[in-house]
């Protein structure tokens, strides 16, 4: 059995994770922050690591579900955060950045739980140049106005 200790090593470092993405998500004023993306990482990590724990005390060799069942309900959660609206008469489609970054918190947190913390913190690193960094090359290209 994996010891409690590695439970809560991992819990609190995809907390941590999550919460550093929800902090960009809520300075820009978008539908989740920091609570959110915490929380996502966090959740996402215990199913892995129970499936992980499940597979090692019993043998049963459904980990793929228990993260395939994870991921869709982010499906629920993601067509909730996208939405479309008129700006000076034209359709635009919102919140497609914070879907997809929910699936990524989740990946993250998947990839902890199931202890491979090295591989989360690459993607969690990746995530974070794109997020902090994309904006900038966005504009510099001229590929965003404003915001």
């Amino acid at each position: 059995m994996i010891p409690i200790s590695d439970l809560i090593e991992r819990i609190i470092l995809s907390a941590v994770l999550g919460a550093i993405i929800g902090i960009e998500r809520q300075l820009r004023n978008r539908h989740t922050g920091l609570r959110t993306m915490a929380l996502l990482c966090m959740s996402s990590c215990c199913f892995s690591f129970f499936a992980v724990s499940i597979y090692e005390i019993y043998k049963i060799e459904q980990i793929g579900n228990t993260i395939v069942g994870t991921l869709l309900c982010l499906g629920f959660i993601g067509n909730g955060v996208i939405y479309k609206e008129k700006e000076n008469g034209i359709l635009v489609v919102r919140g497609l950045t914070t879907a997809v970054l929910l699936i990524v918190i989740s990946i993250i947190g998947i990839l902890i739980g199931a202890g491979f913390i090295r591989e989360g913190l690459i993607v969690w690193a990746i995530t974070i140049i794109i997020v902090f960094g994309g904006r900038i090359i966005e504009k510099k290209l001229g590929l965003r106005k404003g915001g």
